[in-house]
């Protein structure tokens, strides 16, 4: 056990190296490259994605993907999202994910597992203490996770997905929204079907949204 958690711990540390070269003021990885990425992880044996992802650190090293910084700096917040071809779609329409709030992306690598004492203890507090989820009350943890990745990574606007009929994410996307205007941050609310559908209406809302931040 005690192995599998150092393994496992390793996975987070090169997933936070890699997620340091998608938030640097020139980003060196599309946020729909860094999702499939971390999805990948979720599937993948630890040992052989360990090895893996070290090999892509070093090409990125070596040759980083071009991004303009010119483009807007968004973070996505939201529902459980399993598809690069969401982030894909909004970078398509001229931004770059820097950030995220996604169980299956930021959340899933955030913090370590305590390497000292009771390892099921450490296992069951790691867990205990990951970013919340929208179903944890008060939800000040949770807004002060988003508040210091938008500081912290200078984000210009973020985009709410929805996952339609998420009774869950829906209240707690009316929370983040009230605190979004409170911090004058820039946001836009897209609902979606599991499956990637309406890509066309999705994009123009999405264009729509990166003119009104040219504007600000």
């Amino acid at each position: 056990m005690r192995e599998s958690i150092r393994v496992y711990n390793q996975t987070r540390h090169l997933l936070q190296d890699l997620d340091d070269k998608r938030r640097a003021s020139q980003p060196a990885i599309s946020g729909a490259d860094f999702m499939a990425a971390v999805l990948a992880a979720q599937i993948l044996p630890k040992e052989k994605y360990n090895s893996m992802l070290k090999e892509l650190l070093n090409e990125l090293d070596a040759q980083p993907i071009s991004t303009k910084d010119s483009k807007a700096r968004l973070m996505v917040v939201g529902s459980e999202l399993d598809d690069p071809k969401f982030i894909e779609l909004i970078e398509e329409s001229g931004a770059v994910v820097v950030a995220d709030e996604l169980c299956t992306a930021s959340k899933y690598y955030w913090n370590m597992v305590d390497t000292t004492g009771d390892p099921l203890q450490a296992l069951a507090s790691r867990y205990l203490t990951r970013p919340p989820c929208p179903r944890m009350r008060p939800s000040d943890q949770r807004l002060e996770y988003i508040k210091e990745m938008i500081e912290n990574r200078q984000v210009d606007g973020v985009i709410l997905e929805l996952m339609k009929f998420c009774k869950l994410h829906d209240e707690g996307a009316l929370i983040v929204r009230q605190a979004l205007d409170e911090w004058g941050i820039p946001h836009l609310t897209l609902s979606r079907e599991y499956n990637l559908t309406g890509a066309g209406a999705t994009a123009t809302r999405i264009e729509a949204f990166l003119e009104q931040l040219e504007g600000i």
